[in-house]
């Protein structure tokens, strides 16, 4: 039977380590990669990235032709996980592992920042929120699975085990250091029309959209208390940019002790991640672009802090009545 790519990885590893050596703390302190994720990498429960080869094959002076059967040539590997599971939102359980374990990186760094950037609300900041959270996944239930065309939200619900999830997202989230949110004029207003359309479809009843309003209306709270004293709830340093021009897509930067890490949010499920410097360095590039075009709002700025949130709680008290698509 033909071996997979990572039980060629596996035996290379063994070929060209001591033998007395054992390859889960090897690869652990090589890759960076808690006990947990070498582990599931080694019994061949989840691929190792492109990335994480190049890695392995650096350090142990292998060919990639020997591994891959590709060139060594220069080249950028990206990350995307491969979404097979049976229940469509347990799809998405590697993507949170993902951020808990690289924010897990970042919290315990000496020098580290996040940047996130975005038309809506980021998924890290949306995990404080769980009734935004869960229409977040019912939209992408309804948009990327098989379900019927009367699909109504009170039908669906989010599994424990990505609640549990949720919860260490959360906690290590609240604990980064030091934290940059980049949003537009659209952040409320694109998830308002997405509720606006299931609801005039009858797919939300009029309790579940007050509750999800309840929610957004929390959210600008938050989003004013953190542009007044420049932290969030635990006190981890916050700046927040309003940009002028339309974002047109999610991302997220991470920097900790001289390494970085992206993702780029194609859809909603799964980032493209991607651990190479250079292109790490491309991509914060344009998000410290974006602040050119952007004004901060965290504690200064009152006028167009104030309006921005005022136009944001308006919004969202209308968003029954006015948002008609």
């Amino acid at each position: 039977m033909k071996k997979t790519l990572n039980e060629i990885v596996v035996n290379h590893i063994r070929k060209n380590i001591p033998r007395e050596k054992n390859i889960v703390p090897f690869l652990m302190e090589l890759l960076d990669l808690a006990k947990e994720s070498t582990y599931r990498r080694v019994r061949n429960e989840i691929p190792f990235t492109f990335e994480e080869i190049s890695k392995i094959a650096l350090h142990l002076n292998i060919s990639l032709d020997e591994i891959i059967g590709q060139s060594s040539g220069k080249r950028v590997f990206f990350n995307l996980h491969e979404l097979n599971q049976s229940i469509p939102i347990l799809q998405i359980k590697d993507v949170i592992t993902e951020a808990i374990e690289i924010l897990s990186k970042v919290h315990r760094a000496t020098n580290s920042k996040v940047i996130l950037a975005g038309n809506h609300f980021p998924t890290l900041f949306l995990v404080s929120f769980p009734n935004i959270s869960k229409f977040r996944y019912y939209k992408w239930i309804h948009q990327t699975e098989d379900v019927p065309l009367n699909f109504y939200y009170s039908d669906f619900s989010i599994p424990q085990e990505i609640l549990n999830l949720q919860k260490k997202l959360k906690y290590n989230f609240q604990r980064v250091n030091k934290l940059e949110i980049i949003i537009d004029k659209n952040t409320i207003s694109s998830t308002m029309l997405d509720v606006s359309y299931f609801y005039n479809r009858n797919l939300i009843s009029e309790s579940e959209l007050r509750i999800i309003q309840a929610e957004l209306y929390e959210c600008i709270d938050l989003l004013e208390e953190m542009t007044q004293k420049g932290v969030n709830q635990i006190g981890s340093e916050v700046q927040i940019y309003l940009s002028s021009l339309n974002i047109e897509s999610n991302s997220s930067y991470f920097e900790y002790d001289g390494q970085t890490y992206t993702q780029l949010w194609s859809y909603f499920s799964d980032p493209i991640s991607i651990s190479n410097s250079q292109a790490s360095f491309v991509q914060k590039r344009w998000l410290d672009s974006l602040k050119k075009y952007s004004t901060l709002i965290t504690q200064s700025s009152e006028i167009q802090r104030a309006k921005f949130l005022n136009l944001q709680r308006e919004l969202i008290s209308n968003m029954d009545k006015d948002i008609i698509l």
